[in-house]
């Protein structure tokens, strides 16, 4: 049963990825106009070469920060359940 599971999951990881990968435009075809405004306008208005470091920390730089406290607190949560049920297993003497 174990077996079933495993390859049925494996094709449909592999399945879903050979749809995705035949939607990605080629490298040859034109940019979005939101890619293309960016492209144009980086370093005009922010007088930065790299688009890619505009876009992240000044065009969309709240987004970021939200991810990263999103992040930050995930963490934290995740931290805090593992040293609780460490805790527990070194009570129980089963470390």
């Amino acid at each position: 049963m174990r077996a079933f599971v495993l390859l049925f999951s494996l094709l449909s990881l592999l399945v879903i990825l050979v749809v995705a990968f035949n939607q990605v435009p080629s490298f040859t075809s034109p940019l979005p106009s939101v890619a293309q405004y960016y492209v144009e306008n980086t370093y005009t208005r922010i007088g930065i070469i790299n688009v890619i470091s505009a876009v992240t920390f000044d065009w969309r730089g709240f987004d970021t920060l939200g991810e990263a406290t999103l992040l930050l607190t995930a963490a934290t949560g995740i931290r805090l359940i593992m040293r609780r049920w460490l805790q527990r297993r070194r009570q129980t003497g089963r470390v």
